[in-house]
Formats: structure tokens, C-alpha cells, sequence
């Protein structure tokens, strides 16, 4: 249960400081995170570039 929390937390980390940074920058990319990419092993996309985020201990 801890390594599914923790995937999910660092997913969802990844996500906000990612929108935030551009946002700042005022970038506009388009960031998808959902169900169906995290089936396919992918924690998020950004505009067409796959990305699988890692937890570094």
C-alpha cells in the first residue's frame, strides 16, 4: 500500500510543480495525467512526450 501512495503522491507532485513553473514562465504546454496513460505505464504527457516519473531515494 505505501509504494502505491508514494507513486501516486510523486505523480501528482510532478503535475503541479510542472503547471506551476509554466505558469511562471508563461508557458502554455498541455499536461495530461490520467487512468488511462498510467495503464500504459505512462505517469504523464506533455504535449506529445510521454514521461514515467521515478521516486529517488
Amino acid at each position: 500500500m505505501y509504494r502505491t501512495w508514494i507513486s501516486v503522491i510523486t505523480q501528482k507532485d510532478f503535475c503541479y510543480l510542472f503547471e506551476y513553473i509554466c505558469a511562471m514562465e508563461n508557458k502554455e504546454l498541455k499536461l495530461v495525467c490520467n487512468a488511462e496513460l498510467d495503464r500504459k505505464g505512462i505517469d504523464s504527457k506533455v504535449n506529445e512526450i510521454d514521461f514515467q516519473i521515478a521516486k529517488i531515494t
